[in-house]
């Protein structure tokens, strides 16, 4: 029974304040999930920055209010939540002010399938609703929490689990090897994603020279026109750019040309 599986998975009131100096100490964001007004009060002595609310409480409109009251970053869940529940609860943050606001594309399912994360609805949730989004992963392995991010997720929900070490969730868990293999995949396609660019990278420019320009092919004599047979498109990059190429054809050369030169505008006859 849930009764049952909430007992066993509880968090005991008597860690938080070991939890929250640990992390303290460790410099480490540490918040939690408030089920209750019980929860919220022992919570609030602890100066916890932030509050989740799980999507079974999508509907306690006055847990919800009570929580933004506080006017710290709550992050609600839309699992269990049809769009009315979502818009009601998200009404109700806003009466109260608060702004800080993260919801979360969930589905509750464990562990969920894939054809039924629908991610899309992640950033149309940011759109209809005015406020930051994310994704709370409940899938097996860490593809689509990076795929979210990609998209744009400003927040993930996922799993841990301590090796060798099985709870309620393990099942669906990441092992602390993959959940850091993870972080490390998104913070690369971060810095990947990088800016609007069209100059050419520094890295790339030194191979500009494997790009083509115009050279004499075969010798050139004075008065003797330039066509297919003598010039060429060829590579490095040194010479004339290949966009001239059809302005010399069957024109007049004014000098004797080596092969191997690069083609100038000196070569040619006004």
């Amino acid at each position: 029974t849930l009764y049952e599986l909430y007992k066993k998975a509880q968090t005991p009131f008597n860690w938080y304040p070991k939890l929250f100096k640990f992390c303290k100490k460790n410099k480490i964001i540490v918040f939690a999930s408030v089920f209750d007004e019980k929860s919220l009060t022992m919570l609030e002595k602890l100066n916890c920055p932030a509050y989740k609310i799980a999507s079974p409480e999508i509907t306690d409109i006055p847990l919800i209010e009570k929580v933004a009251k506080t006017k710290k970053p709550i992050i609600i869940s839309n699992g269990l939540a049809t769009f009315s529940d979502l818009n009601i609860a998200v009404k109700t943050v806003k009466k109260q002010k608060n702004k800080n606001l993260i919801l979360l594309k969930c589905t509750s399912s464990y562990p969920t399938s894939a054809n039924e994360v629908n991610l899309s609805t992640m950033n149309d949730i940011s759109k209809k609703f005015t406020c930051l989004s994310g994704f709370s992963d409940h899938t097996e392995g860490f593809n689509l929490t990076v795929h979210a991010a990609s998209m744009g997720a400003c927040m993930i929900e996922k799993h841990v689990m301590l090796k060798n070490k099985k709870s309620v969730d393990s099942f669906f868990s990441l092992g602390v090897s993959d959940f850091k293999k993870m972080i490390s995949i998104i913070r690369n396609n971060e810095v990947a994603t990088g800016k609007i660019d069209y100059e050419i990278s520094k890295s790339s420019k030194i191979n500009l020279n494997g790009r083509r320009s115009i050279y004499v092919i075969k010798d050139v004599k004075k008065g003797e026109k330039f066509s297919k047979k003598n010039i060429g498109s060829i590579r490095p990059s040194f010479g004339m750019h290949p966009k001239y190429y059809n302005t010399f054809l069957n024109k007049e050369s004014v000098k004797f040309i080596k092969t191997g030169s690069r083609l100038k505008w000196e070569h040619l006859k006004k």
